[in-house]
């Protein structure tokens, strides 16, 4: 980053920065909205014994766990830029333990389901991205607690892994989006069959929200890729960084860290 920023180019570019923000989190916000009240309303409610309880159990647990949560778990270092490094790595690391946590029993409600119907497991596309997606989250999230969070791994090291643990994250973000909208898919074709040519009520619903999980990636991968949202100090008056008394740069304590 340069250290002639105009300060009110930099305002401008946050400001812009948390509309898409609320517009994204919206968003993702209307899709569990919508599959919550598909699922009381059209898909028999929750009940993790029976077959139908326990899928809708984990359908509204994965939308707000492996796409809400995870989304903003992966902007968290853009949406406080001027915190210290080492506090956000912390929240950002918890909030993704949290995600390994709801998706282990977002995983076990489907795996419920399909033992209470004596069902194949795992043949469908979406059952292949959705293990795929849960597979790699759980390798990633320990080689990034490994190589960023616990002091052991050499900076030379960190710095060669920033751009794999991102790609790889960014991957995971959008195979989690793909897993989603087959399920969506999958969803209205078997529970409605051939009705669902006739759009009814709960097609319509499902609809909407396979159509705002898009839009909520487009809103979240927009905030990951655009540079001008990157993290980084607001400049002074001048143009100059705001430094800490040590001489870092406000919110800059690691230049190895990965969300940038």
């Amino acid at each position: 980053m340069g250290s002639e920023e105009d300060p009110n180019e930099y305002d401008g570019l946050r400001q812009q920065f948390y509309r898409i923000l609320i517009t994204g989190t919206s968003l993702g916000a209307l899709v569990f909205i919508l599959m919550t009240y598909w699922a009381i309303n059209f898909g028999g409610g929750f009940d993790w014994n029976k077959p139908d309880g326990s899928v809708n159990i984990h359908i509204v647990i994965m939308v707000f766990f492996m796409l809400y949560l995870h989304g903003h778990a992966s902007l968290i270092y853009r949406i406080l830029p001027s915190q210290p490094k080492y506090t956000v790595k912390l929240i950002h690391g918890g909030m993704h333990l949290i995600v390994c946590i709801g998706i282990g029993v977002g995983l076990a409600a489907a795996v419920q389901s399909h033992n209470l119907k004596n069902a194949p497991h795992f043949y469908s596309l979406h059952a292949w991205l959705g293990i795929t997606t849960i597979g790699c989250y759980y390798v990633q999230f320990l080689g990034g607690f490994l190589t960023f969070l616990l002091p052991i791994a050499p900076i030379s090291f960190r710095l060669m892994a920033v751009p794999i643990h991102r790609f790889v994250g960014q991957s995971l973000f959008s195979f989690a989006i793909s897993a989603s909208v087959t399920g969506v898919m999958l969803k209205a074709i078997g529970s409605l069959g051939k009705l669902y040519p006739t759009l009814p009520p709960a097609g319509m619903v499902l609809n909407f929200a396979g159509f705002f999980v898009i839009c909520f990636y487009i809103a979240i991968s927009n905030l990951l890729n655009d540079y001008r949202f990157r993290r980084r100090p607001r400049p002074g008056p001048d143009g100059e960084l705001l430094l800490n008394p040590g001489g870092t740069a406000a919110g800059d304590t690691d230049q190895s860290d990965h969300g940038e």
